[in-house]
């Protein structure tokens, strides 16, 4: 009799295990809190910190570019809401051949460079708000070509299956900028511009030292011999009409030799202005000087 009471009591305790088992798997179930050996821990801390150690493609994109990448990146983030994603370039503006060799776009300087005068030449009578509007649109797409180029670039090494490291250092090496290419940009901005106020303000009459009156001649002696087979040498000035109040040249004669099969020419010829304002000159043959004048 003394005893069932603690048998009751112990057996009460047991009984409660179970429910107290029970429970906790119940909880357990619809818990939103991870239990230890469920799935939700399957993940292992290598592959947690290699989830964090992967660039986005901003990420590189910014590494790429270098130096002023918040402009570009915002250009980025624009492209990818679907918008225009263009800007003004004032750089671009003022000196397009250095920051386009600055950013290591050396091919597109090049293009940029020739394509004026590659119209010029096709084109001659081109006019000049063509040449402006091309100006233009270049100044308001460079960001953007800049931001297309560099994705290229980066989904090109992406491809190579690079570790980390070396694709950090190639995208480096083949972004950022280049302060010498600028240099080497502005030395050609530079002679070109002297060339054009050479040209310019130069108004002297060709001499016998003139390639395209060398040129001229030669056409002017084939016509006249009927033959192509000949040489043209010995090119030495003779005299120099000028224009008496303002001492400018108004003719220059010149003589040269002419080889041909076995038989030498001693020619003359006069070089004049045609039209001084847009620079033309023509070449006349003569027998002698007293012809030419």
């Amino acid at each position: 009799m003394g005893e069932e009471p603690g048998n009751t009591s112990g057996q009460n305790q047991n009984d409660d295990e179970p429910k107290a088992a029970a429970g906790a798997e119940g909880d357990a179930e619809f818990s939103t809190e991870p239990v230890p050996g469920t799935e939700a821990e399957s993940e292992t801390p290598a592959e947690k910190l290699a989830g964090e150690d992967e660039d986005s493609e901003e990420d590189l994109l910014r590494l790429f570019v270098g130096p002023n990448a918040d402009k570009f990146i915002r250009i980025y983030q624009a492209q990818q809401a679907k918008k225009a994603g263009m800007s003004f370039n004032w750089a671009v503006l003022i000196a397009a051949l250095p920051w386009l060799f600055y950013r290591k776009l050396y091919l597109t300087g090049l293009g940029v460079l020739l394509l004026p005068m590659a119209l010029l030449y096709v084109f001659p009578a081109i006019p000049n708000g063509a040449l402006t509007g091309l100006s233009v649109a270049l100044v308001m797409v460079a960001n953007a070509y800049y931001v297309g180029v560099a994705l290229r670039q980066i989904k090109k090494l992406k491809a190579l299956n690079l570790p980390r490291e070396e694709l950090h250092e190639r995208l480096k090496k083949s972004g950022g900028t280049s302060p010498i290419g600028a240099a080497i940009g502005g030395v050609i901005v530079a002679a070109l511009l002297a060339l054009m106020i050479y040209g310019l303000t130069n108004d002297d009459l060709p001499g016998c030292d003139d390639a395209t009156v060398r040129d001229l001649a030669e056409e002017l002696v084939i016509d006249v011999l009927g033959t192509e087979d000949l040489r043209l040498r010995n090119f030495t000035p003779v005299a120099s009409d000028t224009d008496m109040p303002e001492q400018e040249v108004v003719r220059n004669i010149c003589s040269f030799r002419v080889e041909l099969d076995d038989e030498q020419l001693d020619i003359y010829l006069a070089v004049t202005w045609q039209d001084k304002i847009e620079g033309l000159f023509q070449v006349q043959l003569g027998e002698s000087p007293e012809a030419l004048m």
